[in-house]
């Protein structure tokens, strides 16, 4: 499928996904919004960018070295490194409605030694684990804490949003296909080449899961996951504190279920809009009030996104001017 065809189903995404944030934002006040986050205290401001640019993005960083090492035991990769891709992959991410992030630690490990189809499996491994955690993190929060039950709403609302927007996104592309090249032999070669590229991927998934599930890769992974979820705890804890709301560990891990499931929905660069509205349901369940859920997410955003973006056009400016070295290995496939 052509570029241009991708990029029209993205931007029906976009499109639906806007006018969905202007329907859940029918009855804000955004004055008062504009108001609480013009109070908010600077302390715990920084307090809120700090924590995912050093302890989050470190976390999540080991994560992936741990990975990688079961994966290619031979290449290493050092954690400052690591954690140096992860803060651009982030970056780019939250430019684009593409893996663009993805594809580039892919291509950044190569200088390290690690090929290709291992960063890819890796970073699938990785998604997994996070998915995991994440269920495993809403299981002990349903043992250990009182959730009240218009929690569950937002859940099941997002699941499925992300669902039909998924599906919307298909079946714009494949309008457009079928309008585009009317070929039947085209279609089918497409289909083929499509085919293929699952097959080897999935074969290399199968090949890599053998190295993964070895040993304790899999558990080590999952507990750095899960302490990344408590670092991203501690930056919505942070955020709230700073507009003067009590928070508590089953409101704070409540926002970051919103957060992370809003976020894993495919919408506008950024996920803004969206991520919003996902921790400010999360918030309203507890009983917070609708306008200052809605400027504690706002600010948690803004304080994850601009720091994150500040320190990758640092360390894309410092590559730059540093003279380029080979790669280790060839960067096979």
């Amino acid at each position: 499928m052509s570029i241009g065809l991708r990029r029209l189903g993205r931007a029906s995404v976009v499109l639906m996904t806007l006018t969905l944030i202007a329907y859940l934002a029918r009855d804000i006040d955004f004055a008062t919004v504009g108001r609480m986050l013009e109070r908010a205290r600077p302390g715990w401001m920084a307090v809120a960018a700090a924590v995912p640019l050093t302890l989050g993005i470190a976390l999540s960083a080991q994560r992936l070295r741990g990975i990688l090492a079961a994966i290619q035991p031979k290449a290493h990769a050092p954690l400052f490194a690591v954690a140096q891709m992860s803060i651009v992959a982030t970056a780019l991410n939250n430019l684009t409605v593409a893996p663009a992030g993805e594809l580039f630690r892919c291509a950044a490990l190569r200088k390290f030694g690690i090929v290709i189809g291992s960063g890819i499996a890796a970073q699938a491994f990785e998604k997994v684990i996070e998915v995991t955690g994440l269920a495993l993190l809403s299981a002990m929060m349903w043992v250990l804490f009182t959730i009240p039950d218009s929690i569950l709403p937002p859940i099941l609302f997002f699941t499925v949003v992300a669902a039909l927007l998924a599906i919307s996104a298909r079946l714009v592309q494949s309008l457009a296909f079928r309008v585009r090249a009317p070929d039947p032999h085209e279609r089918q070669r497409v289909s083929v080449r499509i085919i293929r590229r699952f097959l080897q991927a999935l074969l290399k998934l199968a090949v890599s899961w053998r190295a993964f599930a070895a040993g304790r890769t899999w558990a080590t992974a999952l507990l750095w996951s899960m302490a990344a979820e408590g670092s991203n705890a501690l930056s919505v804890a942070a955020s709230l504190i700073a507009l003067g709301v009590d928070v508590s560990p089953a409101l704070c891990f409540s926002a970051v279920l919103g957060v992370r499931g809003a976020a894993a929905v495919i919408s506008a660069p950024g996920h803004f809009g969206l991520q919003e509205a996902g921790m400010t349901m999360a918030l309203v369940a507890f009983g917070v009030q609708a306008e200052t859920a809605v400027a504690a997410s706002i600010l948690h955003h803004l304080c994850n996104l601009l720091p994150m973006l500040a320190a990758a056009g640092l360390i894309t400016l410092d590559s730059w001017r540093r003279p380029r070295r080979p790669a280790r290995s060839p960067a096979l496939s």
